[in-house]
C-alpha cells in the first residue's frame, strides 16, 4: 500500500511537472507568436511602397530652337540696266508668277520677242506647207518628167551634122539660082562704072548696092538652106545633152518623192533647220526678256529688298547680284539643339511638342526629319543639332511668323500607352539582364520578384512581366545579403 502510494504520489508530480511544463511552452510560444505578429506589423508600416499601376510613359528630351525656312531664295536679274520698276517690299507676299521687278529696257526686249515668235510662225508655216504638199509635188514631178522626156525626144531629133540639109532640094536651088542672078546683076552694073555706058554714076551707085544687098540675101539664104553652121552643129549637140540631163534630173525627183511619200527629204531637212533656228532665237529673246524681270518662282514672303528704283544693276557676268530674297513662311521648320545626352532621344522621325514665349498657352507638334552627324560646344555645353518640321502651322495660327522666333522643344522618341508602372526607385538592377523588385506581401513581408522592363525614364519603368495592377512594391532600399 505504502509503495502504490509512493509511486502513486511521484506519478502524480511527474504529470504536474509536465502539465506545468506544457502551460510554460504554450505561454511562451503564445508570447513569441505575439511579439513576432508585433514585430512583423511594426515593420510593415517602416517600409515604403509604390502601387502597381497603368499609364502613359514616353522618353523624351528638352531642348531649344528657332523657326528657319528651308525653303529660300535669292533672286536678281540675269542681265545689267537701271532698275525701273520694283513691286514689292520686305513683308510683301506675292504667288508664283508674279512679275516682282524689271529694268528699263523692257519695251525692246518685248518687241524682240514678238519679232521672233513671227519668225517662228513663218518658219512653221513653211515646214507645215511643205508636209502637206505630198501628193501636189507628186503630179507635179511626175508632170515635169513628161515634159522633160518630150523636149529630150525632140532635141535628140534635131540634132544636125555637117552635111545635113536644111531645106528641100528644090528650095535649095531656088535660093541658088537667085543668087546667081543677083551677082550677075550686081557685076553688070559695077561694070557700068567704066564702060562709058551714059548712065550717071549716082543712078549706076544706087543699082550696084540694091543688087549688092539682093545677092548677100540670096546667098545666105541659099547657104541656110544648104546645110549647119559649126556653132548650129555644137549648139545642137548641146541642148540634146542638157535636155536628156534634165529628162534624167526629172526621173530622179520623181523616183525620191515617191520613195518619200511625195516629201522631199533635203527640203523638209531645210525646212525643219529653219524651224528649229527660229525657236532657238525666240528662246534666247525669251531669256533676254526673262533676264531683265524678276518673277516670283513660288509662293512667299519677301524677306529683304536691296536696291531701289533708279539704282544701276551691273551686269552678272560675274554671277547674278542677288536684288531680293524670297523665303516660303508657310511652311517653316525648327533648327533644334539638344543636349548630347539626351543623343538616344533625338532621333529622326521621333514626334516633337513645340511651344513659343511670343505664343503663351499654344503648344504645337512636328517631327523631326535631320539630325546632324556632328557635336556642337558652346558656351560650355555639347549639344546635337537637327531639323522639325512643324504641322501646318500657319492654319492654325491664321498668320506667318517671323524667321528666328525662338521655342522651346520636347521631343518624344518612345511611348507607351495605359501599361504597367512603378517608380524606377523600386527596381534593382535595372540595367542588368534579371531586374527585381520586392513586393510587399499579403503578411506584409517583402517578397523578391524578377520583372521584365519595357521603357523607362527617369522616374518611371514601364512593367512588362512579373507584377500585377494594384500590388504594392516597396520602393526603398533593402540591404540584400
Amino acid at each position: 500500500m505504502n509503495v502504490l502510494k509512493r509511486l502513486s504520489g511521484k506519478k502524480v508530480l511527474a504529470l504536474g511537472i509536465m502539465a506545468l511544463l506544457v502551460a510554460v511552452s504554450i505561454i511562451t510560444y503564445s508570447i513569441w507568436q505575439v511579439n513576432a505578429a508585433s514585430a512583423s506589423r511594426s515593420t510593415s508600416t517602416a517600409y515604403q511602397t509604390d502601387r502597381v499601376r497603368k499609364s502613359d510613359i514616353s522618353l523624351s528630351s528638352a531642348g531649344s530652337g528657332s523657326l528657319i525656312t528651308e525653303t529660300s531664295v535669292d533672286l536678281g536679274f540675269e542681265t545689267g540696266g537701271v532698275l525701273a520698276e520694283l513691286n514689292v517690299q520686305p513683308g510683301s507676299q506675292v504667288k508664283a508668277g508674279d512679275v516682282l521687278a524689271v529694268l528699263d529696257d523692257i519695251d525692246e526686249l518685248k518687241q524682240a520677242v514678238t519679232t521672233k515668235e513671227l519668225a517662228l510662225q513663218e518658219a512653221q508655216t513653211e515646214l507645215d506647207d511643205l508636209l502637206d504638199s505630198a501628193q501636189k509635188n507628186l503630179a507635179q514631178a511626175l508632170l515635169d518628167v513628161s515634159n522633160a522626156q518630150a523636149t529630150q525626144v525632140w532635141s535628140e531629133n534635131h540634132v544636125v551634122q555637117k552635111n545635113t540639109q536644111r531645106c528641100t532640094d528644090s528650095t535649095t536651088y531656088t535660093y541658088l539660082m537667085q543668087y546667081i542672078y543677083d551677082s550677075s546683076d550686081y557685076n553688070a552694073w559695077n561694070r557700068h562704072l567704066t564702060d562709058g555706058s551714059g548712065y550717071g554714076t549716082s543712078f549706076i551707085q544706087e543699082n550696084i548696092n540694091k543688087y549688092n544687098k539682093k545677092m548677100y540675101e540670096s546667098y545666105e539664104n541659099w547657104k541656110y538652106c544648104e546645110g549647119y553652121t559649126d556653132n548650129e552643129i555644137l549648139a545642137s549637140d548641146a541642148n540634146n545633152q542638157l535636155a536628156e540631163a534634165n529628162y534624167q534630173k526629172a526621173e530622179t525627183v520623181y523616183e525620191n518623192l515617191k520613195n518619200n511619200e511625195g516629201l522631199d527629204p533635203k527640203a523638209i531637212a531645210l525646212a525643219q533647220a529653219k524651224v528649229t533656228n527660229a525657236q532657238n532665237e525666240l528662246k534666247s529673246a525669251k531669256t533676254d526678256l526673262e533676264g531683265a524681270t524678276i518673277v516670283a518662282p513660288m509662293d512667299g514672303t519677301i524677306i529683304s529688298v536691296d536696291y531701289k528704283v533708279g539704282e544701276t544693276i551691273k551686269d552678272p557676268s560675274d554671277g547674278v547680284t542677288p536684288i531680293m530674297t524670297l523665303a516660303d513662311l508657310k511652311h517653316p521648320v525648327l533648327q533644334v539643339y539638344i543636349d548630347q545626352a539626351d543623343m538616344q532621344n533625338f532621333q529622326v522621325n521621333c514626334k516633337a511638342d513645340v511651344s513659343f514665349d511670343a505664343l503663351p498657352n499654344q503648344t504645337f507638334s512636328g517631327i523631326v526629319t535631320q539630325v546632324y552627324p556632328t557635336v556642337t560646344s558652346s558656351s560650355g555645353s555639347d549639344t546635337l543639332e537637327g531639323i522639325v518640321q512643324l504641322d501646318d502651322i500657319t492654319s492654325t495660327l491664321k498668320q506667318e511668323l517671323p524667321l528666328n522666333l525662338p521655342a522651346m522643344v520636347d521631343v518624344v522618341c518612345s511611348e507607351a500607352n495605359n501599361v504597367l508602372i512603378v517608380s524606377v526607385n523600386s527596381i534593382y538592377d535595372i540595367a542588368g539582364d534579371h531586374p527585381y523588385v520586392y513586393v510587399l506581401n499579403s503578411l506584409g513581408q517583402p517578397e523578391k520578384r524578377e520583372v521584365t522592363i519595357g521603357l523607362a525614364n527617369d522616374s518611371f519603368a514601364e512593367i512588362k512581366s512579373g507584377l500585377s495592377e494594384g500590388e504594392n512594391v516597396i520602393s526603398e532600399s533593402i540591404k540584400e545579403n
